[in-house]
């Protein structure tokens, strides 16, 4: 059985080849062989899933990448387009909120721990207050409201990571009791 699947994936390697020659047929080298690898893996890694600055230099750090290569690899990365931290940091919010499970506080410390800095953050969420909101209010109708007290709510709303400033706004219009 191992046999015909690494057969099965070496004709799926060949089918994408095929329809993508930029593909390569075979794996890639190790990243530490010279620096035009090390930008190859990183854009290889780049077509998988985005990542920020930080993501990339650590990852390349742990293939025993020189510090040289890892510099030129991110500047071509920037340069190129392939690399913007703002636009990761924008895309991780907007998609979290839009699912209405979490808020802003949530989505800051998982922006911070991708490595993204202070500066991008609060720029994106000040853009994002709004958006904030509705993804609480979404919250709560979906939680659903009835005999629940302002407090559980609150709560609530605290521990999926919302802001105070969005909770006091979404239970004020809420129609919750008192305790």
């Amino acid at each position: 059985m191992p046999r015909l699947r690494k057969r099965l994936k070496l004709r799926f390697a060949r089918l994408c080849c095929l329809a993508r020659p930029s593909f390569p047929l075979l794996p890639m080298k190790k990243a530490n062989d010279n620096d035009i690898d090390a930008f190859s893996w990183a854009c290889r890694e780049l077509s998988r899933r985005d990542m920020t600055e930080f993501e990339i230099r650590l990852r390349l750090a742990k293939r025993n990448c020189s510090p040289q290569a890892i510099e030129e690899t991110v500047k071509l990365l920037t340069e190129k387009g392939l690399i913007d931290d703002e636009k990761i940091c924008r895309r991780l919010i907007e998609q979290g909120l839009a699912k209405a499970r979490h808020g802003l506080v949530y989505f800051r410390a998982m922006a911070f721990s991708r490595g993204l800095s202070a500066a991008i953050i609060a720029a994106v969420e000040a853009e994002m207050a709004e958006a904030e909101l509705t993804a609480a209010r979404m919250a709560i109708e979906k939680k659903g409201v009835s005999g629940q007290t302002r407090e559980k709510m609150g709560r609530f709303l605290a521990a999926r990571g919302f802001s105070l400033r969005a909770i006091r706004q979404v239970l004020t219009n809420a129609n919750l009791t008192d305790g």
